[in-house]
């Protein structure tokens, strides 16, 4: 008798060993269910996939996605931005500067495998991404200060000078949120202030520039849409004699009647000047257009492509080849 009692005893045992196991096996670590919390000089980041390099990319992104919340939570509270108002096209700029971020300086902690599945802990150095962060916003400031340094006195000159200093300040606005994220005892505040005070003094430029749109007789047609372009985005326009700049138009058109289409491809050459035809910027377009009508109307097709396209002050500066911003 006793010894059946031994026996059930013992498999009752066996089998609490063997549940055990298995439930044990059956069970995450640990670290993939309890978040690694980051610290002063770590950020942590949790990733699955087929493969250990799988879930280490996963990891990484777990990482990027933390870093953009922080990003966010960061310049949604600095009033100075936008004059107080959070601009969902800044919020865009941010996202896509922060997903540009390296994240080179990271370390694989932990790799399990579970169910075919591998987890993957990694760990990001916070003490050398804020390192490279200000390297980067410490370059634009930089440049910054030397472009506006080098301002003339022209207004012309002083404009595109300032359209520089701005698209710099756009970038280094959106890394001095980043650092401020990262790092608490980075003030941005005087920065975000200058920057500001850059992109005003910028729109101040434009609302007291005015031009004169010049055209060979070829693209005489193009004058309206150029002034209608540049107007809608704060450009002003006058005589030549009272202008601060002239914006040139010139090249050549090719026409082809084809499959009862008329069809038009113009070099369309467009130069800003100043009034002592100094050359301050250019560009050279390709514009084409077709119609069933007449030659003209292909060229009005082919110049409402080309212009349509400009809808921003950036892509006005851009039109005139002034855009390019020197980055060393």
């Amino acid at each position: 008798m006793n010894h059946y009692i031994l026996k059930g005893c013992l498999y009752i045992v066996i089998t609490l060993l063997l549940t055990s196991c298995a439930s044990s096996s059956n069970s995450l670590p640990d670290w993939v269910t309890n978040t690694q919390p980051d610290t002063t000089s770590k950020l942590y980041g949790i990733g699955e996939g087929r493969s250990v390099e799988q879930a280490k990319k996963s990891a990484l992104l777990d990482i990027a996605a933390k870093i953009e919340i922080h990003v966010q939570s960061q310049s949604s509270s600095n009033s100075v931005l936008r004059n107080g108002e959070f601009n969902e096209s800044f919020k865009q700029q941010i996202n896509t500067q922060v997903s540009e971020i390296k994240l080179s300086n990271h370390q694989v902690e932990k790799v399990d495998d579970f169910n075919g599945r591998f987890y993957a802990l990694v760990s990001l150095s916070r003490t050398e991404l804020i390192k490279n962060q200000k390297i980067t916003f410490n370059r634009l400031n930089k440049n910054i200060d030397n472009i506006l340094a080098k301002a003339a006195n022209d207004h012309i000159k002083k404009l595109v000078a300032y359209n520089k200093a701005r698209v710099l300040a756009e970038q280094a606005t959106s890394t001095a949120i980043i650092i401020s994220s990262l790092d608490k005892s980075f003030v941005a505040t005087p920065y975000l202030n200058k920057f500001e005070n850059i992109k005003q003094a910028e729109k101040n430029l434009v609302s007291k520039t005015y031009f004169h749109v010049k055209t060979t007789r070829q693209f005489s047609s193009t004058k309206k849409l150029i002034e209608n372009a540049l107007a809608e985005n704060g450009f002003q326009f006058t005589e030549k004699s009272q202008a601060n700049a002239i914006i040139q138009i010139s090249g050549e058109i090719k026409e082809k009647y084809l499959f009862n289409t008329y069809n038009i491809r113009a070099k369309v050459i467009a130069q800003l000047k100043s009034l002592d035809n100094y050359i301050l910027g250019g560009q050279e377009y390709d514009a084409i257009g077709s119609s069933f009508s007449s030659a003209k109307e292909a060229r009005n097709d082919a110049f409402y492509k080309l212009i349509s396209g400009i809808d921003s002050r950036q892509k006005v500066y851009q039109f005139l080849g002034l855009s390019e911003v020197p980055y060393e």
